[in-house]
């Protein structure tokens, strides 16, 4: 049998892990305010368990229109 192709964990995935929204999730990542201690915890912790790497392909777009 085949193994099933493995994908990138995203921060919806993370979002979904940490019962947190993905809005919770991008703050968290970009150290942005709004974000409670608490939700900031659950997220790091989510992104802890599942492995959570920001592309590289995708942070290279910033500030491109």
């Amino acid at each position: 049998m085949d193994k099933p192709a493995s994908r990138r964990v995203t921060n919806v995935d993370v979002a979904r892990h940490a019962l947190v929204s993905t809005t919770a999730v991008s703050k968290v990542l970009r150290d942005a305010y709004g974000a409670s201690p608490a939700m900031r915890t659950r997220a790091r912790q989510a992104i802890a368990d599942l492995g959570y790497r920001p592309s590289t392909a995708a942070r290279g777009l910033r500030g491109q229109t």
